[in-house]
């Protein structure tokens, strides 16, 4: 309904070296994350719930670059 009225969503990707501040932001995002946490608890939750979380993250360090 709405699609006639936006235009083409185009997306360009530059690759470039991470500033200072963000190599620290980054470090310390994945430093505080569980990513291989082998507990009881991690293991039983689904895997819909991993999986957004996982997507969250990405977006997350997507933001600090």
């Amino acid at each position: 309904m709405f699609n006639r009225y936006l235009p083409v969503k185009t997306e360009l990707v530059i690759c470039c070296p991470l500033t200072p501040l963000q190599q620290n932001l980054y470090n310390t995002f994945v430093g505080k994350q569980d990513f291989a946490s082998n507990s009881s608890k991690r293991r039983k939750e689904s895997e819909d719930v991993i999986s957004a979380r996982g997507l969250s993250a990405i977006t997350q360090l997507k933001k600090v670059v």
